[in-house]
């Protein structure tokens, strides 16, 4: 269990409004710990509003709630841009490949040197298909 306590601190004539956490048991760690959190008086009163509210029972809920948000945030934000580089890698290959596979408007000779060599015994067979997937030139 987490217990957070509001205290003022002042430090050279200022006084901040401190949230400190007391962790008794941690959630993901075996160690115990203690936190100082600095809130803007707006976050204060925001994080009490919640509690008033009555959906939290205490300061500590609606903290480890706010932390389990920005921890899920950032982890669909990271997926997010993994599947962006992902979706932007296939794109480069797939136009790597279109440019690579894209004959050069020319004769059935050329086209063949272009793109190697035919692996077949039907030069009949590898005409037809350079034929096949040329577009005739308007002339």
């Amino acid at each position: 269990m987490v217990r957070f306590d509001f205290v003022r601190q002042t430090s050279h004539g200022c006084s901040d409004r401190v949230l400190q956490c007391r962790s008794s048991k941690p959630e993901r760690s075996q160690t115990m710990s203690n936190l100082s959190i600095t809130l803007t008086p707006y976050l204060q009163q925001w994080v009490e509003a919640r509690v008033a509210s009555g959906r939290y029972t205490n300061v500590s809920e609606v903290i480890r709630e706010a932390v389990r948000l920005l921890e899920q945030h950032e982890q669909e934000r990271e997926a997010r841009l993994r599947d962006l580089r992902v979706e932007e890698t296939i794109r480069e290959l797939h136009i790597a490949r279109e440019k690579r596979q894209t004959p050069p408007p020319s004769t059935a000779e050329s086209l063949l040197a272009f793109a190697g060599s035919w692996v077949g015994d039907d030069l009949e067979e590898c005409l037809a298909s350079v034929y096949a997937t040329r577009t005739p030139l308007e002339g």
